[in-house]
């Protein structure tokens, strides 16, 4: 029985603590994130429709804005993700609220995955590589920051994180044991299934995977375990796939028959489609995507080396890194490529290099050698660590249109409660009467940055009457608090007309009509009288700062990180007038020159001009 003692409780907490950590800094998502957190939405809010379910699909946002989708997703993992989440609607207050849980969920479900792994590194390599397997975990970037982002690749990380943590204990022990061929055709099984339904990408990393079984683990008999073993689980993996996503994805796109994976294939790969978003060289992955993943750049330049070389761990190591190798090598043959793409190998390759460091540490008293390099590997996990960290807080300022409509609703609920003359009143009449009442309308405009930079539906107000505002208003109510838009008896609706698909649509003085408040990279394009009531900055990068060239505040990344986590008051005060004079001291040694985090004006927030031309 796998036991645990307190201190590696302790250790085991980590994993889960950094992902939500990551998650509670940067709560906003991408345009890669689009679908599936607004399919999450639209799933909690409106439900499933089980058989002509148009009226519902009406509201779904793939069906509102199918520009915005060109290749089908599946639905199985929002679905799933939206079942786990609802729970704990009744206990939050807001949509921001909901959206941390919702991400929060998956977080953990690739934190347990990833826990999986460790447990697995234990039995495989010893207790001392399960902990360096930890702590090289949690000082890489990539991994906790994306564990809680509802990407396709992140659904699939679990999934394929869980099968290579029982393929490491079925390469590591008796693979003529029942137990070992339990563990391998659960492998296969999760591989497949992830493959069909959440990335098809995974069809490349399960056939480096079956490969390498067959050329060396069952090397004797290959044709055996082909038709005994692989065949058979790939099969039943195959089909559970289809079973779960053709029947539900062609109702909910309203297709006959959709197999959304294959489709995204078919239009990505054979069609070459891919392309369109950008090409990189054949090396890319090896060169930049690889050591950035791992971060810490002993990991694979020493730890993976010494577990390879070790006689002790050489076997099974080997067994892990090849097939790892083998699928980055056979997806660098696609043009496009994105880190996200091989984040999959970095459980395993991690689980490599922390049998590399156990072996390292335990030869310290042996040599001077190993004790050097056992202090600079235990020196380089804080120092991934502090990198880490850096590129955490540099992320967070990437998401000006999560703030943007954030702050929409806080600069606009005053003035929106004034005009509808509701205030208090409103607020402590019954719930029944609350949404009987006819709400005042108030469209936004969000343009195309704004919703690619974290704009979400979770983060819009819901329509007062909606059973979303109610769950929401009853965790408000709760709290002594107002609700998320139940309170006021106003009723938001929002745009996302993208001028990509309807240029003449946004030359329209009739469509800039219909808005009381618009969220818009350029100012200009707005048709009509408006004022600019806020500026939103976004990260523009490091800058290096000459003599006497100084940051403005809200051009400063700093002060925007310290003003976003502390508030305005006197602690963000003192700690900024402590930065500043560590920026003075700092410049003095440097003749005046410095290192800032530059940011620039990314999202207006205009307001309408009635009655002025």
């Amino acid at each position: 029985m796998y036991k645990i003692s307190p201190t590696s409780l302790l250790v085991s907490l980590s994993i889960p603590s950094i992902v939500l950590l990551h998650l509670i800094c940067s709560p906003y998502t991408k345009i890669e994130e689009s679908f599936s957190i607004q399919a999450t939405h639209d799933i909690i809010a409106y439900g499933i429709p089980r058989t002509n379910g148009t009226q519902v699909l009406a509201h779904y946002d793939h069906v509102i804005y199918p520009g915005n989708h060109p290749v089908p997703r599946s639905f199985v993992g929002p679905v799933v993700l939206a079942g786990l989440s609802k729970p704990f609607i009744p206990f939050l207050t807001n949509g921001l609220q909901l959206q941390i849980a919702v991400r929060g969920v998956l977080g953990l479900f690739n934190a347990l995955s990833l826990l999986c792994m460790r447990r697995a590194v234990s039995t495989a390599y010893g207790t001392t590589a399960s902990t360096f397997y930890v702590l090289f975990q949690i000082s890489q970037f990539h991994v906790m920051y994306y564990a809680s982002r509802p990407l396709p690749n992140m659904f699939a990380f679990g999934l394929s994180t869980l099968a290579q943590s029982q393929l490491l204990l079925f390469k590591s022990t008796n693979a003529k044991s029942p137990r070992s061929g339990r563990r391998l055709r659960l492998a296969l099984y999760l591989l497949t299934i992830a493959g069909v339904v959440l990335r098809s990408e995974l069809a490349l990393l399960l056939f480096a995977e079956v490969a390498y079984l067959l050329l060396v683990r069952r090397r004797r008999q290959p044709m055996a375990a082909l038709i005994n073993e692989i065949l058979p689980a790939g099969a039943v993996g195959a089909l559970i796939g289809l079973a779960l996503t053709v029947p539900l994805d062609s109702h909910l796109w309203r297709d006959r028959l959709l197999w959304p994976e294959f489709a995204a294939f078919w239009f990505n790969t054979v069609q070459g489609q891919s392309a369109t978003w950008g090409t990189s060289p054949w090396h890319f992955y090896a060169t930049s995507a690889l050591p950035r993943l791992l971060l810490n750049p002993l990991t694979w330049m020493l730890c993976i080396p010494a577990a390879l070389a070790s006689p002790a761990t050489r076997r099974t190591s080997a067994a892990v890194v090849a097939p790892a190798l083998a699928f980055v090598a056979l997806y660098s043959g696609l043009p496009h490529k994105e880190t996200r793409f091989v984040i999959y190998v970095v459980p395993g390759l991690t689980a490599v290099a922390s049998s590399g460091a156990a072996w390292i540490v335990a030869r310290r008293a042996k040599a001077r050698v190993y004790a050097v390099l056992a202090a600079l590997l235990c020196l380089s996990i804080p120092a991934s660590a502090v990198v880490s960290i850096a590129l955490l807080a540099l992320s967070s300022l990437n998401y000006p249109g999560g703030v943007a409509l954030t702050r929409l609703h806080a600069l606009a609920g005053p003035t929106a409660a004034a005009a509808a003359a509701l205030g208090d009143a409103t607020h402590q009449a019954p719930l029944s009467s609350r949404v009987s009442q006819q709400p005042r309308e108030i469209a936004v405009h969000i343009d195309t940055l704004a919703f690619h930079t974290g704009a979400t539906h979770f983060l819009e107000q819901p329509p007062p009457d909606s059973a979303l505002a109610s769950l929401l208003l009853v965790g408000s109510e709760a709290r002594g608090g107002r609700g998320s838009g139940g309170g006021e008896a106003i009723r938001w609706s929002y745009d996302k007309t993208d001028e990509k698909f309807y240029p003449d649509t946004l030359r329209s003085v009739a469509f800039w009509d219909r808005f009381e408040w618009a969220l818009v990279e350029e100012p200009a394009r707005a048709i009509g009288a408006w004022e600019v009531v806020e500026t939103v900055y976004g990260y523009a990068g490091v800058r290096l700062l000459g003599s006497g060239e100084e940051l403005g505040f809200e051009e400063d990344g700093v002060g925007v990180l310290l003003q976003r986590g502390l508030g305005e008051g006197k602690v963000w005060s003192s700690i900024w007038k402590g930065w500043k004079g560590v920026e003075r001291v700092g410049r003095g040694v440097l003749s005046g020159r410095w290192v800032g985090i530059g940011m620039e004006p990314k999202i207006r927030i205009l307001r309408r001009l009635r009655g002025v031309t």
